[in-house]
This record gives C-alpha cells, structure tokens and sequence, in this order.
C-alpha cells in the first residue's frame, strides 16, 4: 500500500455514474505533484475486488479514493469479514485456515461462492453481457417484490432462471 489516506465513495452508481464520478474525482486534484490516475478494479479484479481507484496527491500525500457501486460494497464489506473468520491470505487467492474443528473444505466452498458472487454482482449491474437478451436492472426504479430481470419489454415472466425472485428474511 503506498497511500498514506484515502476514503470511499459508495452509491447506488450505474457503472457510466461510476466513471463519470472518478474522472470528475481526479479531475479536482491538479498535479501535485503527480497526475492523478485512475485504475479500473472493475477491468482488472483483483481475487473478486471490484472498484474503481482514483489515486491523487495533495501537499505531496497520496490519497485514494475508492469508488464503489453498492453492489461491490456489500461484496467487499463481506469478504472483509469472511477475512477475519478465514484468514487475511484469501484476499489475495490464497486458501483459507479455518478455525480449529471447521471444515477446509466448506471454508474452500465458501471463498469459491464469493469469487462467483462477484461475477454475479458486476453481471447484475451490467457490466457483462447478459444472455439471451436479458436486460440489466434499473436499481433505483427496482420496487421489493417485482422481479428485476427482464426481457427487453419489462415482461416479468421471463425472469432469469437464478433470480427468480427477490430474497426475502426469515422471520
């Protein structure tokens, strides 16, 4: 890490929000006495690690800032955590060290699911081309209850077969 601050952004971005946002970021931080740069996390995952990076410098510190849509927030937050429980080392596509009387194997299954889960979460924002015309959902129009995945023509009946409906909490 050569940052010696730095900070995050994290909203409900469409991934063009995303890229206007970090040019704008770096746009405000003249060259001091470095120019700033921007590195696609998105384009370039780092072991599941989306984002986009804007790193700058002021007074001679550099700073970055992360951008994250929501999405590659909560995934991040939670890999974080799986890192406390699994070892710091899966971060970095090494193989998690359990705690004593848990399972490698299910620790291994876990980390897999995540690595998944971030393929997932970037294809739901639509950053990767959907199948058979599938259309990307519009999270700030999604309502709790209606389907987000779509044809072309918003026909709720041709959801996706892994999103047929939203996720509800036990009660």
């Amino acid at each position: 890490m050569q940052d010696l601050a730095g900070f995050r952004v994290v909203g409900v971005l469409s991934f063009a929000d995303q890229d206007r946002l970090a040019a704008e970021i770096a746009r405000r931080f003249p060259a001091d006495p470095r120019e700033p740069r921007i590195r696609d996390r998105r384009a370039e995952p780092s072991y599941g690690y989306r984002a986009v990076h804007v790193i700058v410098s002021l007074d001679d510190v550099t700073i970055e800032v992360q951008v994250r849509t929501l999405g590659q927030h909560m995934w991040a937050d939670l890999m974080e955590r799986l890192a406390d429980r699994l070892g710091r080392q899966i971060r970095y596509g090494d193989a998690p060290a359990p705690q004593a009387g848990r399972s490698p194997e299910a620790a291994q299954i876990i980390v897999g699911a995540m690595m998944s889960l971030s393929e997932t979460c970037e294809l739901a924002c639509g950053h990767a081309e959907l199948p058979n015309g599938l259309q990307p959902p519009d999270w700030r129009e999604h309502r709790p209850g209606v389907p987000c995945w779509s044809r072309p023509g918003g026909d709720p009946g041709a959801i996706h077969p892994r999103a047929a409906a939203p996720w509800q909490p036990r009660h």
